[in-house]
């Protein structure tokens, strides 16, 4: 299978005022949005929205990671917005009518064909890529649901934290695992210099042994730190010319 650099990204949040962004506001300091933001209603959207014309004007073809969770939010590994979401409804369509590429963000705790159902049915397309939330998943479930469902490249290996090529699975029931290298994340945690540099030592790494990788930017995490805007540009920008 030819080599592909992946950019993607997670919809982890829709809006700012769902109570853990509010108790994030206070206790996450630098790392999440100002309290006076909790109240701007479309301030996660409107990013999303900014982060799509952006890909769209630098000819990025960035793949979208959506959740399909039917239910509750408060889960501790859950999404914090469901389907039922009228501002998801409009979000999701939103994206889907610009063209942009939606993959599944899957839960731990629905199972996969009713998320992939739920999230063909709202888009009117099939799915055809995927990535675990929080990065938590059992392989030995996940890749035969995938392959189930006929979604045969997967994003879900990586550390949020940690810039580096994790180890392959022993098995993966004809899914390609590509491994997410970069998330920005990352950022929040070290100094973008540091990051940078073991971000192209693994890219020369994943290049010399001809292997796909991806690199993972969440809209709302432009709201945090807006540098991250020049991070993104940087990352692209080295990713395009070893194309």
């Amino acid at each position: 299978m030819k080599k592909q650099f992946y950019i993607t990204h997670d919809i982890d949040w829709i809006s700012p005022m769902h109570p853990y962004s509010c108790i994030k506001s206070v206790t996450h300091g630098k790392k999440w949005i100002n309290f006076t933001n909790i109240f701007n209603t479309h301030l996660f959207t409107n990013q999303i929205e900014a982060l799509h014309r952006f890909n769209l004007l630098h000819d990025i073809n960035s793949i979208w990671l959506v959740g399909a969770q039917s239910g509750h939010t408060y889960k501790r590994y859950g999404l914090r917005y469901s389907i039922r979401c009228r501002s998801y409804r409009r979000m999701l369509k939103q994206l889907s009518e610009n063209g942009a590429t939606i993959g599944l963000h899957s839960v731990m705790h629905e199972p996969i064909v009713k998320q992939v159902n739920a999230l063909q049915q709202l888009t009117g397309n099939a799915i055809h890529f995927h990535r675990s939330h929080y990065l938590k998943f059992n392989p030995d479930h996940l890749y035969p649901a995938l392959k189930q469902q006929r979604i045969l490249t997967d994003f879900s290996l990586g550390k949020a934290r940690k810039v580096s090529l994790p180890e392959q699975p022993s098995i993966t029931h004809g899914i390609n695992t590509v491994p997410t290298i970069l998330s920005d994340n990352s950022f929040f945690y070290k100094p973008a210099e540091e990051v940078f540099m073991q971000f192209y030592q693994t890219v020369e790494q994943a290049v010399e042994k001809q292997m796909s990788i991806a690199v993972l930017f969440h809209p709302e995490n432009f709201v945090i730190m807006p540098e991250l805007w020049e991070y993104y540009q940087t990352c692209i920008n080295f990713l395009k010319k070893l194309e």
